[in-house]
């Protein structure tokens, strides 16, 4: 504002010469001297306000008026920055937005954008990380929230815990999903709509149960299944996940159950998290595995319907299953047919050869006394590594009919090994499967991750058991995950234990 301050205009109307100033001043001075009692200053004689009074009250006056202006402009300036915060944030709220709309793609697209001049934006980051999860981009969300301090926002919680889980990193999912249902069970979905609430709800105790399952809480794991199968309009995919659960604990008839109880809520399976000619293979796999062949058949040729394109090394193993089926019902022919058709599939798309229909079709051969073509189908298998006792004993048995008796006694010695071996592994995994809490069944869980080059989540469950890993077979696995190196066979576990 140019000009005059406003104190100074203020001022401004009472101004005098200096001689006048002076003059006036004496003359204050000598009337309030002859005041009387009750004549207040400015006052003279008669109680009439004199100049300087009048002055003086306007002064007070004025300036009371001057503050409560600066007090006014001062909120004004608070407000003005909280509306000025307010609109820069804009886009951190229309991404939000975006985000509970599940376009995912535009939210980060305006998140990104915010983030160039708001680096240090923590809730624009979280939103950032949600978004990286709707769109199944887990190992971005994982890295967003890693960097974040003090994630307490359930929704943000929900993103890093699935991420996690998707990643395989079970133990630290495990307990963020923890932290998850605690939110949860203090009612922070209690604002969302019942079937969102119901579905994030149902979304939580499945990858929960994942994780429990993957550490061998197989009780704790059933438990939550059974809480899911109460989440309404989730009990199909409770009864699936159960049933997961029942394979790992051995009770595979009653998997069956849960499945057959899929069947029955969700027949087109549209409900189970997983794609339908997935759940078909497996309900066929397992009824096959348990003598119901004939249902086991219709299930897998409904996977393979669906599916012969999109998963191959699954569409080969229905199909070799399938053989397996036909050759318990005795149908010979189809069992053939089935095998035959999975052994060219496998070349076509060069996937790993199949045990089942290269030993069955082996073992046809040798019933027609022919030990050449019988080798011809088993020499994949020894060339593909992980050479069974099954395998070895074929080829013994072809060799023996072409009279090559050297040789024959050669794969009998191997045969020999190879069961003594696959004895002590079935023992193992036998006894582990009766007693999951031991820290036995922990290391063998490990062993099963870092085969398959897992091996954060190896060293995460060797870490709580490491005060008994004392023997000999358990020190060397722990410095071969600790290299990421060689692991020791399983078959040196010290057996006598279990």
């Amino acid at each position: 504002m140019s000009g005059p301050s406003q104190f100074q205009a203020i001022q401004g109307t009472n101004r005098y010469p200096r001689s006048v100033k002076r003059k006036s001043r004496k003359r204050s001075d000598e009337s309030s001297h002859a005041s009387v009692a009750g004549s207040g200053p400015g006052s003279d004689e008669s109680g009439v306000e004199t100049a300087i009074g009048s002055r003086r009250r306007r002064f007070f006056a004025l300036n009371g008026a001057s503050f409560l202006l600066i007090l006014l402009i001062l909120a004004g300036v608070g407000g003005g920055l909280l509306l000025i915060d307010y609109l820069k944030r804009a886009p951190v709220r229309e991404a939000r937005e975006k985000i509970e709309a599940g376009d995912y793609g535009f939210a980060l697209t305006v998140l990104n954008e915010y983030l160039i001049s708001n680096p240090n934006d923590n809730s624009a980051k979280s939103l950032k990380g949600r978004a990286h999860a709707g769109l199944n981009e887990f190992q971005k969300c994982k890295e967003i929230y890693e960097q974040i301090e003090g994630v307490s926002d359930v929704h943000d919680m929900f993103a890093f815990a699935k991420s996690l889980t998707v990643l395989e990193q079970y133990a630290e999912g495990y307990s963020n999903w923890i932290g998850v249902m605690a939110k949860i069970g203090e009612g922070e979905l209690d604002q969302l709509k019942a079937e969102k609430k119901n579905l994030l709800m149902a979304e939580a105790l499945y990858f929960m149960a994942v994780c429990q399952t993957e550490l061998g809480k197989l009780e704790r794991a059933a438990q939550t299944a059974e809480d899911l199968k109460k989440v309404e309009g989730h009990a199909a995919v409770g009864h699936y996940l159960l049933g997961l659960i029942e394979i790992k604990r051995g009770r595979e008839k009653v998997a069956l159950q849960e499945w057959d109880q899929v069947l029955v809520l969700d027949p087109n399976s549209e409900k189970i998290r997983i794609p339908p000619y997935l759940f078909y293979y497996e309900v066929g796999i397992l009824k096959v595995e348990q003598g119901e062949s004939e249902q086991g058949i219709e299930m897998l040729e409904k996977s393979l319907t669906l599916n012969t394109f999109i998963d191959l090394q699954r569409a080969s193993n229905a199909m070799e299953a399938i053989g397996s089926a036909f050759e318990e019902l005795g149908n010979q022919e189809k069992s053939g047919f089935y095998w035959s058709r999975q052994i060219a599939f496998e070349k076509q798309y060069q996937l790993k050869p199949s045990l089942v229909a290269r030993e069955g079709l082996a073992n046809a051969a040798l019933l027609k006394k022919e030990p050449v073509m019988a080798i011809n189908f088993l020499v994949p298998l020894r060339n593909a590594g992980d050479v069974k006792s099954s395998t070895t004993y074929l080829m013994q048995r072809a060799l023996a009919m072409q009279g090559k008796e050297k040789e024959a006694r050669q794969f009998q010695q191997l045969t020999k090994e190879l069961r003594e071996k696959e004895r002590k592994i079935n023992t193992i995994r036998e006894a582990l499967r009766e007693k999951p809490d031991t820290h036995w069944a922990v290391v063998i869980k490990a062993y099963d991750f870092a085969k398959d080059k897992n091996w954060s989540q190896a060293e995460q469950l060797l870490m709580t058991v490491k005060e008994h890993l004392n023997d000999d077979f358990s020190q060397r696995f722990l410095k071969a995950v600790a290299n990421q190196g060689v692991l020791p066979p399983l078959t040196d576990v010290p057996v006598d234990i279990f």
